[in-house]
């Protein structure tokens, strides 16, 4: 991996976290080409709420970068049944939120075409648990990680919010760094640039019911 830090966004209004990890990752691989966030919500297929994985992993698979999904989320169970799957495993509070934020039928089309990806060897998809040994081993192979988390947890808080981070180095053996873009608590904006986390921590926050949320790894195909 180069030895630089990815350049650091805020989440300026709560709903762009992930496009501000996202931003974060391409212009630390591709630093000539700046995004806009108007481009930023068309690749990763942004809702007024928030944004899912499916839309950005497929588009990127097809903009030269290898994109690896580790989650335990099954994108066929999804497009058959959607609720019926988005209650299992999930808390209360949680499964709320998810019917309240997601535009069932754009995640849909988008896990056929992330599905899609995967049949045509675009993109890596593993259905399961997310662990501190692939954030490790992706991490050494120079692909930098977007990690829902729930960002109340990751900020010592009670209650739930569903929240994107960029991992992108380790600091030592048990501890990652990473860009927490933030957003707004209380009015006041929050969010920590190279932010140092116990990697045990991060996966305990990352961690709803009994799913690990989302690990999305990604790097350029001509990585060497």
């Amino acid at each position: 991996m180069p030895n630089r830090i990815p350049p650091y966004f805020h989440n300026f209004d709560d709903t762009h976290c992930l496009q501000c990890s996202l931003r974060s990752a391409l212009e630390y691989f591709n630093p000539k080409k700046k995004w806009t966030w108007a481009a930023l919500d068309k690749l990763s297929g942004k809702t007024p709420h928030g944004t899912w994985h499916m839309t950005f992993l497929a588009a990127l698979s097809k903009k030269g970068y290898e994109t690896v999904c580790i989650e335990n989320f099954e994108p066929h169970k999804f497009i058959a049944n959607p609720k019926s799957y988005l209650k299992v495993g999930s808390t209360p509070e949680s499964y709320e939120y998810l019917l309240r934020t997601t535009n069932i039928p754009q995640e849909v089309q988008a896990s056929q075409a992330l599905l899609k990806a995967e049949k045509e060897g675009r993109a890596e998809l593993h259905y399961r648990n997310s662990t501190a040994k692939d954030i490790k081993d992706y991490l050494k192979k120079g692909y930098l990680i977007i990690h829902w988390v729930n960002g109340r947890a990751l900020n010592r808080r009670e209650g739930y919010g569903g929240h994107f981070i960029l991992v992108y180095d380790m600091f030592d053996a048990k501890t990652v760094t990473a860009h927490d873009n933030g957003g707004l608590y209380q009015g006041q904006p929050t969010g920590k640039a190279e932010f140092k986390i116990d990697i045990n921590f991060l996966v305990k926050c990352a961690t709803s019911g009994k799913k690990t949320g989302g690990f999305y790894a990604i790097r350029p195909k001509t990585h060497a």
